[in-house]
């Protein structure tokens, strides 16, 4: 019965039991699963609806599903989670949300806010002496490097020829890996000896 279906579908959403609605969503006539999906999307249930829309097509029926997603998530993600880069990752490319992530960010982490407008090339007012307390409390959690330590930085293949020349005979190298978000692959690789 149709009407059983979309019940017990809602019901799995509002009990935040997705691979159940999931199910009962590929069981719902093709005119309900949009009716399943917009319950999803009004309970704040976005990754859920998101899914469904991708795997049955709804795009049409529900053009701004993801930007509501994306906003919602970008202030919890800085305000509650202090998952600064992963708010970021979600405002990419879009310049207003861009612009809601700098907004969030300039009061829960100036320096972060002051990086990334830089990166975006965007204009965001920011209390410099916020800036600088929280960028001294960031180095102030980390260990620092003396500054009798050489940092060579290579970001093209002519700027190799700047590594030491005993930088590769070195007995080890250390290897330090940093990922970029959304799995885009490494996107800095560090190495390190004794000397450099």
């Amino acid at each position: 019965v149709p009407e059983e279906v979309v019940a017990a579908a809602t019901r799995a959403v509002d009990a935040k039991q997705f691979d159940v609605a999931s199910r009962l969503v590929g069981l719902a006539a093709p005119e309900d699963r949009a009716h399943i999906v917009e319950h999803a999307r009004s309970r704040r249930r976005y990754r859920f609806a998101l899914a469904e829309v991708e795997k049955y097509h709804l795009e049409s029926q529900f053009p701004t599903l993801e930007m509501e997603y994306r906003q919602e998530m970008i202030p919890f993600m800085i305000n509650e989670r202090q998952q600064f880069s992963v708010a970021c990752a979600l405002a990419d490319p879009y310049l207003n949300l861009q612009q809601l992530c700098l907004r969030c960010l300039a009061t829960a982490a100036p320096d972060v806010a002051r990086e990334y407008a830089e990166v975006w090339g965007l204009a965001v007012k920011l209390d410099a002496e916020a800036v600088a307390t929280a960028e001294q409390a960031r180095r102030d959690r980390f260990l620092q490097l003396p500054d009798t330590v050489d940092v060579v930085v290579v970001d093209s293949p002519e700027a190799v020829a700047a590594v030491p020349d005993n930088f590769f005979s070195a007995p080890v190298i250390g290897v330090d890996c940093e990922w970029g978000p959304q799995e885009r692959g490494v996107e800095t690789l560090q190495l390190s000896t004794d000397r450099v």
